[in-house]
């Protein structure tokens, strides 16, 4: 059946259903190429496979729908070639609307390029969005940072996210040279606790939340004898635990059983890998303060998107890539918090 035959076949339905509409300017656009074939398909005269080979070929333009509009007597010849010309006005119009803001748009964009291309620094702000945080001016660099830590220090793993409640982060290894902070690598996917970063001074024992600030990177620890890395290394063994009750005297440390009194603690030898491989995290411990925290480590991770209680996870390749990288004498540093916190690069 041929598309002649189509509308022929449709244009009683249409002339009753004509019929029915209230005579009003937005009822001329009823009959779209779409509502068209609707119509044919429902009335058995073409099926949904035709109808989208013709909507493909523009075989129903809105030209036929004014032709069996015309037929039926709701709009007269001279309505027809008003609507057609301000359609094709109105087209035209749009399509230097269009033209007009694409070209401004391309300039504006050419002008930035080419004012960040001489400033090495935003050069690298939009391959290394690590890079463009470390290097802003000094007052907003890395929050909660000891006087001097920054300054004697020439690499830091950066950890955040785009507000504090996210679980998922991105990490960054940053190493200064001449004054300027590069990326060595990264981004590397992480995550850290349920409920996402604390805000800064406000990370407490058991809240389920990552601390937020700059705090010094090491020992490096694990359930081997020895694992290649430059920084200091201890194994952990059955007799080792990290001391979480706020009540005992020696809170926040690595002591063995048998000479502690505490009777809550974590086991640095667990019964699954996620301390296979780990680095502590200097926080809360210069002076330590009860309450606010403990056992803060790099360690593995269950997997993508599953959360730690305090810690920062991530894969064991990554994490042993971050080990091998890490050098005492550099002072090696984690910055962790969220996007807003860190200055929003």
């Amino acid at each position: 059946m041929r598309v002649a035959q189509y509308i022929n076949s449709a244009k009683e339905m249409m002339r009753r259903l004509l019929r029915r509409l209230p005579r009003r300017d937005d009822a001329k656009e009823f009959l779209t190429p779409l509502r068209l074939g609707e119509i044919l398909v429902r009335s058995g005269a073409i099926t949904r496979s035709r109808l989208e080979e013709a909507l493909r070929r523009q075989r129903f333009s809105k030209m036929k729908i004014g032709e069996v509009m015309l037929e039926s007597g709701y709009i007269k010849s001279g309505e027809l070639h008003r609507g057609l010309r301000l359609q094709k006005l109105l087209i035209s119009a749009t399509l230097i609307a269009t033209v007009v803001t694409a070209f401004f748009f391309l300039q504006l964009m050419a002008d930035f390029n080419k004012a960040t291309a001489l400033n090495p620094k935003h050069r690298d702000a939009r391959s290394n969005p690590g890079v463009a945080y470390a290097n802003t001016k000094q007052g907003g660099v890395f929050p909660e940072a000891p006087q001097g830590l920054i300054d004697h220090s020439s690499q830091v793993v950066l950890v955040r996210n785009l507000n504090y409640a996210l679980v998922d982060v991105q990490i960054y290894a940053l190493e200064k040279k001449n004054g300027l902070w590069q990326k060595a690598f990264g981004p590397l996917d992480g995550v850290i606790a349920r409920n996402g970063f604390a805000a800064p001074g406000e990370k407490r024992e058991g809240d389920g939340r990552t601390p937020t600030g700059s705090f010094r990177l090491g020992p490096v620890f694990g359930y081997e004898s020895a694992f290649p890395t430059r920084m200091p290394y201890r194994q952990a063994t059955a007799n080792d635990i990290w001391v979480d009750d706020v009540q005992a005297a020696d809170y926040n440390q690595w002591v063995e059983r048998g000479k502690t009194e505490a009777s809550s603690f974590e086991l640095m030898l667990r019964d699954d890998v996620l301390y296979k491989l780990g680095i502590v995290v200097d926080y809360n411990t210069a002076p330590i303060v009860k309450g606010h925290g403990s056992a803060i480590f790099f360690h593995l991770w269950k997997g993508r998107g599953q959360p730690t209680s305090g810690c920062i996870a991530l894969s064991e390749e990554d994490l042993g890539r971050i080990v091998r990288w890490l050098d005492p004498n550099a002072s090696p540093l984690v910055v962790m918090g969220a996007k807003a916190t860190l200055g929003g690069h």
